[in-house]
């Protein structure tokens, strides 16, 4: 993604100007990905990357519990992988913009 120079700069002063001390976080992400919505669909892409990586994680866990012989941890990595997983799924799936018209 390409952003103007220019356009992040005028961004900027306008913050600066509107804020007493330093600048919050949610402005520097704005002009980091360039607009609200962007914003929010990489902050989605993160969770749905950290979940992935904790099932997974929470999977290899288990596989090495089984081998230790340890049915009740299995059990509880196993039910911690299907809610990290379940995560994964609501958070990559990928809603319709505000006001867009469903086509059939």
């Amino acid at each position: 993604m390409s952003v103007d120079a220019a356009a992040v700069l005028t961004t900027l002063a306008a913050l600066e100007r509107g804020h007493d001390g330093p600048l919050p976080p949610q402005a520097w992400d704005r002009l980091r990905h360039g607009s609200r919505d962007a914003h929010a669909a990489a902050r989605r892409a993160d969770a749905a990357s950290l979940q992935q990586a904790r099932a997974w994680r929470l999977l290899d866990s288990a596989g090495r519990w089984r081998r230790r012989q340890a049915p009740e941890r299995v059990a509880v990595n196993l039910d911690a992988a299907r809610q990290a997983l379940l995560s994964w799924r609501a958070l990559s799936v990928v809603k319709p913009a505000a006001g867009a018209s469903e086509r059939t």
